[in-house]
């Protein structure tokens, strides 16, 4: 004649059980943060990359048409954005 699990086990393995799906529902929430935070930021780059060129694509059109240029376009002729474009991307009254 075998035994059934005693209620104390069969509870204790049902806690268990729920114990590891709930650190699995844990881990998959904070992979999806970690999955977030790096769309979030290849997103940036992804503007600041646009509005580099952006920017030097006007400042190639003022070149060519023999404006004279300021000082502030020497970052931009280096590569980056000038030194006055907002961090947030949003120019003039956005």
């Amino acid at each position: 004649m075998s035994r059934s699990p005693s209620v104390d086990q069969r509870s204790r393995e049902q806690c268990d059980l729920v114990r590891k799906q709930q650190r699995q529902l844990e881990a998959q929430a904070a992979t999806h943060e970690l999955q977030l935070a790096q769309l979030k930021a290849s997103q940036r780059e992804e503007v600041r990359e646009l509005q580099r060129q952006h920017i030097r694509e006007v400042v190639d059109l003022w070149q060519a048409q023999g404006r004279k240029l300021g000082p502030w376009t020497a970052p931009v002729l280096e590569g980056a954005l000038p030194k006055a474009f907002p961090d947030g991307g949003k120019v003039g009254h956005g």
